[in-house]
């Protein structure tokens, strides 16, 4: 099983605690993928800038950066049980969809 983070634009405070264009919220998407299978999770984490604490500007932000905080933010193994559990399913189905009998 492989593991991609995504995410969508980040919202921002224009100005807090001296800085500016703070990020504050994060929207992230994490897929799973088994070959032809895959299955998604996502969200939102809410982070928060204390004065006082190291600061990247904005501009230098990586997504390596916004993976650390919505890592440290989550509990990255539940989601990725779920996802598994979800692409098993996929692969061997334990349900499945019929017509009425009428």
């Amino acid at each position: 099983m492989t593991y991609e983070w995504s995410f969508g634009d980040l919202t921002c405070f224009k100005e807090y605690e001296g800085q500016v264009d703070v990020v504050s919220t994060i929207p992230w998407t994490l897929t799973a993928t088994d070959g032809d299978y895959s299955a998604s999770d996502f969200s939102t984490v809410v982070v928060q800038y204390q004065a006082g604490d190291p600061f990247i500007a904005f501009a230098d932000l990586t997504k390596a950066n916004i993976e650390g905080w919505v890592e440290e933010a989550l509990d990255v193994d539940a989601i990725k049980s779920r996802l598994d559990a979800k692409v098993t399913e996929q692969q061997n189905p334990t349900t499945e969809n019929l017509p009425t009998p009428w």
